[in-house]
């Protein structure tokens, strides 16, 4: 039997919920499409609004969370996308698009895919754009080489995963299965947030971690 969440909204006035509830519980009018979630105050590398992607099924309670690769950065060249695919991944912060890539960045968020074990799973799609593999907890300042220039860059992975973990644990309530993936710098944020999703996540009963490199 598949057992669905409660979505909690706070009634204000006759009608609608907080703008808080909207952005953090969207509505599941449609299964099987891209969800876009914006948690208030999580940012990318740039201070943009930082935003993941959720995609619910109609037929499964497991799910899978993939963490996308991508450059890390640590000077003024890598942080501003000077170095190409070698800096950091969407240092100019995140489309409303952007789930249009979950397919391409890995097969088992592909629901058209008959190979993937999870095509029809529950899916959260990770974007990266904070240059620190999913991990970081700084706000730091770098100066081109000239010291003409600066950029202020925003390495809040951790903090924008604590939210990923938070919706996640009050958006699904029966959890039979999660994988936790990524490769390259998801590869490294699929193991260092392993255990916050493990533990976090109350619902899961079995959870299982697939590090690519």
């Amino acid at each position: 039997m598949i057992v669905r969440a409660v979505i909690v909204v706070t009634l204000v006035g006759a009608c609608g919920g907080s703008d808080e509830d909207k952005i953090l519980n969207p509505p599941r009018d449609e299964y099987g499409t891209w969800i876009k979630i914006e948690p208030p105050g999580v940012v990318c590398g740039n201070n943009s609004q930082y935003k993941f992607f959720a995609n619910f099924s109609a037929t499964s309670d497991n799910l899978v969370v993939v963490f996308e690769p991508g450059g890390a950065c640590w000077d003024y060249d890598s942080c501003t996308g000077a170095n190409g695919i070698r800096g950091a991944a969407n240092p100019d912060g995140l489309p409303d698009d952007h789930w249009q890539l979950a397919p391409f960045i890995s097969p088992f968020l592909n629901r058209d895919s008959t190979d993937a074990p999870t095509n029809d799973w529950n899916m959260i799609y990770v974007p990266y754009c904070t240059g620190d593999v999913h991990t970081g907890n700084v706000v730091a300042d770098y100066a081109s080489d000239d010291g003409t220039k600066s950029v202020e860059f925003h390495h809040e992975g951790h903090n924008d995963m604590e939210q990923v973990v938070s919706w996640i644990d009050q958006n699904f309530t029966h959890v039979p299965k999660m994988l936790v993936t990524g490769c390259s710098a998801g590869g490294v944020g699929s193991l260092v947030n392993y255990q916050f999703l493990r533990k976090g996540v109350h619902a899961v009963e079995q959870a299982y971690l697939l590090d690519d490199s």
